[in-house]
């Protein structure tokens, strides 16, 4: 509670019912600014009208408003720690990248570039996405979040691009994703394996980014991946990229009226 607050709360306390114009003057408050203050103190539950008598206030029950006072500032701290916790996150990675800098005579963002969260994975997916000249690559499992790039994918395809999807159609959601690809013009192929530890995108035969899960994550209760990362390294991009053209050779070709296809969705 801010301290004009606290003071004018003190004041209807101190004065039941009493008119915001005497306590504005008594406080030395300008009345503009105790108005405001009311009003958004009226709104948090802190004061109350008093019927019948224009101006008048009175002050809610103290335990009631220490509670919302007490409620408001644990929101606020969330917020202030979540926001200090995400500059944590983006200061580690620098200050990380700068500790092996110095000691190894290497930039690790050289060889992979490690990204802060799932959120930032996706945003930078979609950026290559778009930005995408001939070929992209995805190897998922069920594409779940193939909505989160799908547009991106849209633009891809407009200007002519390949895409290929490697992925494993294994409910009606993840089989209607795979007939949309279809439709789009992708091409699209059910990878063997029933889990598999990786997830990402290859762009152009230049660009990676990768996920790794910590867990089979169809037998995990909550999913534990290690942080995604991204890297234009020759040396990963290849050797990530010979896995897929491996997995994709091995895999069978989904297309409209495939068997796995018509299991799902008739």
């Amino acid at each position: 509670m801010a301290e004009e607050e606290a003071k004018l709360y003190l004041a209807f306390l101190e004065n039941p019912g009493a008119s915001l114009p005497s306590i504005s003057e008594k406080l030395g408050i300008p009345t503009k600014e105790a108005e405001r203050a009311v009003a958004d103190m009226i709104e948090a539950g802190i004061l109350r009208a008093v019927p019948g008598k224009e101006l008048c206030f009175d002050a809610e029950d103290p335990s009631k408003v220490l509670r919302l006072v007490l409620e408001r500032e644990r929101i606020r701290m969330e917020k202030l720690y979540q926001e200090k916790e995400e500059l944590a996150k983006k200061l580690g990675t620098k200050l990380s990248a700068l500790f092996w800098e110095r000691r190894l005579g290497l930039k690790p963002e050289d060889i992979v570039e490690p990204l802060v969260d799932l959120k930032e994975m996706e945003l930078r997916t979609v950026r290559m996405m778009e930005e995408a000249q001939e070929e992209v690559l995805v190897f998922t499992r069920s594409f779940g979040w193939y909505s989160k790039v799908k547009e991106a994918i849209m633009c891809a395809r407009d200007k002519g691009v390949d895409v290929r999807v490697l992925m494993k159609v294994v409910d009606r959601a993840s089989a209607r994703r795979a007939r949309e690809l279809l439709q789009l013009g992708a091409r699209v192929r059910q990878c063997r394996e029933e889990w598999y530890p990786l997830v990402g995108t290859i762009v152009d035969r230049e660009e990676l980014i990768f996920l790794i899960w910590a867990v089979d994550k169809t037998k995990a209760k909550r999913p534990v991946y290690y942080r995604p990362h991204y890297t234009r390294n020759p040396g990963l991009v290849t050797v990530f990229l010979e896995a897929f053209e491996k997995r994709w050779r091995e895999a069978t070709p989904i297309e409209e009226g495939s068997p796995i296809l018509k299991r799902y969705l008739g």
